[in-house]
């Protein structure tokens, strides 16, 4: 069946995708694009509608602080407008230009029996699929999911995938993976990793558990990167920062995102071409890596962990690198069985 292009649920996915648009721009700068988003709140009786719909899927209207509440409440009654804070929202996203939004929502006086007159569809109420996946030492997987998005998931890594009629949220647990992400703007695509969180609508990215450590490297389009264990000390919301394309960011085992940094993208997932590129990274980072693709473990002593490394390193000649590096640094290796020992050597006087 051929749906025209002015046929209503056109029209309806044309303003989804703007609203979901509008939210991106708000939240990287709301400063410059505030009057125009409230033109287009304005233009259309539906915008802010499926805006406040929009907020409401991705968590955003859980950030409206107490004082503003209170202070919005008395106009709600006065203007027999929607309260916010009766809806219910997922309080794991976080920013703070959300209550400006709400008091505008308010503001363009979106009528409660309207909202009635449009219900939302009831969702299935069988509990979502938990899907498993997981490699063995030197093994790539490549996992098409239900929604079109592409994961490549590396060596020696366990992911999970949930999705429902809500959103998308991928566990990832140890390893390594590169996500594909098809463009779904009533679906937000989550992965999680210990109250770790890295959300997006459509874009590339790559995500490197090392060490306790999650590595986040935005290979395109945008991504917001959520810590649920660290949060503001003014707001105390989660932190949050928000990445493009080349930017890089290292979420501790504490759940503190550390500074975004530029990197090339490309060098950060030729594990995939079967070997790792390095620009001063710490030794113990390199082997947490190499690790996933040897049978043959190595061993570091913790004193040549924070010895820093550039270069690359080909999954398949490992034991030549360890030889080499003998070279460059003051260590010693040992092949004892299937381990290598890697120790600082020490001086003789």
């Amino acid at each position: 069946m051929n749906v025209s292009k002015n046929s209503p649920e056109v029209e309806e996915q044309q303003i989804i995708d703007e609203a979901s648009e509008w939210l991106l721009r708000l939240d990287e700068d709301a400063t410059n694009h505030w009057d125009a988003w409230q033109l287009w709140m304005e233009k259309d009786d539906r915008h802010p509608v499926v805006f406040h719909k929009m907020m409401k899927m991705w968590g955003m209207a859980s950030d409206l602080d107490e004082a503003l509440i209170q202070r919005l409440e008395s106009k709600n009654e006065r203007n027999n407008v929607v309260n916010l804070t009766d809806v219910e929202t997922p309080p794991r996203f976080s920013g703070r230009w959300f209550a400006l939004a709400a008091s505008v929502l308010l503001a363009v006086a979106i009528p409660l029996v309207w909202l009635q007159q449009k219900p939302e569809p009831k969702l299935v109420k069988n509990d979502p699929v938990i899907q498993s996946y997981h490699t063995q030492v030197a093994e790539h997987s490549r996992i098409q999911l239900d929604d079109g998005s592409v994961v490549q998931l590396g060596a020696n890594s366990v992911m999970e995938v949930m999705f429902s009629a809500l959103e998308r949220h991928i566990f990832l647990h140890s390893g390594e993976a590169l996500f594909t992400v098809a463009k779904d703007p009533k679906r937000p695509f989550i992965v999680e990793s210990e109250q770790r969180a890295v959300r997006a609508i459509g874009t590339i990215f790559n995500i490197n558990l090392n060490q306790n450590e999650m590595e986040v490297v935005v290979v395109e389009g945008i991504v917001r990167v959520e810590s649920e264990k660290v949060k503001e000390e003014l707001s105390g919301l989660p932190q949050v920062k928000r990445l493009y394309q080349g930017d890089s960011i290292v979420i501790d085992v504490t759940g503190k995102l550390g500074d975004v940094a530029k990197v090339d993208p490309i060098e950060k997932i030729r594990w995939q071409d079967g070997y790792f590129s390095y620009l001063d990274q710490p030794l113990g980072k390199v082997v947490g890596d190499l690790n996933r693709y040897s049978e043959e473990k190595i061993i570091l002593d913790s004193g040549a962990s924070a010895f820093l490394y550039t270069g690359s390193v080909y999954n398949d000649r490992i034991q030549d690198w360890l030889n080499a590096l003998t070279e460059i640094y003051p260590i010693r290796v040992t092949h004892i069985g299937n381990k290598f020992i890697v120790k600082i050597q020490e001086n003789k006087g």
